[in-house]
């Protein structure tokens, strides 16, 4: 059977976790899913900050060193399903953590997220193989809630983190159920621990690593799901079944320029895997925006689109070694309309012109966002044109706050 490739329609897992302590996966994990529906994950395009090293007397580079790992903008978008707090106003839905903060003003919620790809057949010991996508970390930098009144899909939620730790793991799995050989290449690394667990956790190991010896889990393992150390390594953790096949590899900092090296896929232990949310998708042919202070178009006015957006202008400090320090700054709440109406183009420019405040509802069936103290920022274009029945504009806000609440 020949292996699949790469691609969306093999079978996936998506999920998040939120962090007790920033950066680092909670232990025995509760994790949560996006949606029942999930349109793109993990967006990821990391930035190794590699340079060329060039000296007096070539023309051509003499070594490639990388710097500091950027891992921003990795989007997920997905169908959006769950409510975005609860009835006392703390988050549900993963967007919801990219738009509250603490009494120090920091974002309440980190994420850690585990993405994972299953393929049926191939890899080493020929019984598949699975790759997960792994990040630490996680703040949601920004976000967008998209409204339209001419599809029938629900509405698309799209959120964008910038992670601190991001890796990718190839993990082949046993063609059956097998003990597991673990060893370093490298001598020194003998304190630390691997937590090795199949699916669902069901069986589980700590094996302490002898450094280039080789030590034999006493469970056998008719797959594996996680991987998690428990320090970093100065060699390459290596896992093999029984018949000396190479499935897993876990690189220390001898494989990087910068020093430090990876922890793996996180553990389950008493935890759980998101199961199905279960819930109706939100759709926005039957909710409502309107203006409760000030006007949104004028007299009769109607909404073609919106988009509510946010943004949290993260920033983040390099101080040495291969991850970055994250941290949030100021945050920007906005939303862009398109209407129509009697009046519209020229209400929207008196508004705008005037500097005329404004405060929006969304009201949703099972929740409802109040955007408060906002003005306009552009009032879009007037534009007449020949053969137009109705001329629309496109007006942008930007508001002070931002209330969620449960219906």
């Amino acid at each position: 059977m020949t292996e699949p490739d790469e691609g969306g329609i093999r079978l996936q897992r998506g999920e998040f976790v939120r962090e007790t302590t920033r950066g680092e996966p909670p232990s025995d994990p509760s994790f949560e899913a996006y949606s029942d529906t999930i349109m793109m994950y993990p967006g990821w395009e990391p930035e190794a900050n590699i340079e060329a090293q060039r000296g007096v007397g070539t023309y051509r580079p003499e070594d490639f060193f990388a710097g500091p790992e950027d891992h921003s903008g990795i989007t997920i978008a997905y169908h959006l399903q769950r409510a975005l707090v609860d009835g006392d106003g703390d988050p549900v839905d993963a967007i919801t953590d990219g738009i509250q903060r603490d009494a120090d003003n920091r974002l309440k919620n980190t994420h850690t997220f585990v993405g994972r790809e299953e393929h049926n057949a191939g890899g080493a010991a020929g019984g598949g193989k699975r790759i997960f996508y792994v990040g630490h970390g996680g703040l949601v930098a920004s976000g967008e809630i998209p409204f339209a009144t001419d599809t029938a899909l629900p509405i698309e939620n799209s959120l964008t983190y910038d992670f601190k730790r991001f890796m990718v793991y190839v993990v082949d799995q046993p063609s059956g159920s097998t003990t597991l050989d673990v060893e370093s290449t490298d001598p020194s690394d003998t304190s630390q621990t691997l937590t090795i667990e199949d699916e669902g956790a069901t069986t589980t190991e700590d094996v302490t690593l002898n450094g280039t010896t080789t030590e034999t889990t006493t469970e056998s393992f008719p797959g594996i799901d996680a991987l998690s150390l428990d320090a970093e390594t100065t060699g390459d953790v290596i896992v093999k079944d029984g018949s000396g096949n190479e499935l897993a590899r876990i690189a220390g900092s001898d494989s990087y320029d910068q020093g430090e090296g990876d922890l793996g896929i996180p553990a389950l232990g008493g935890g759980s895997h998101a199961g199905s949310v279960g819930t109706p998708f939100e759709h926005f042919i039957d909710d409502s925006i309107e203006a409760t202070t000030g006007s949104l178009g004028g007299t009769n006015a109607r909404i073609v689109s919106s988009s509510f957006s946010f943004d949290n202008n993260v920033d983040a400090d390099t101080v040495g070694g291969r991850f970055r320090s994250l941290y949030e700054n100021e945050q920007t709440l906005s939303l862009d309309a398109e209407v129509f109406g009697p009046e519209s183009n020229a209400r929207e420019i008196e508004a705008y012109l005037q500097n005329k405040g404004i405060d929006v509802k969304w009201t949703a069936d099972s929740f409802t966002v109040d955007l408060t103290g906002g003005t306009r920022t552009s009032s879009g274009e007037a534009n007449k044109e020949a053969n137009q029945g109705r001329a629309t504009i496109s007006p942008q806000f930007e508001f002070a706050d931002i209330t969620l609440a449960s219906v």
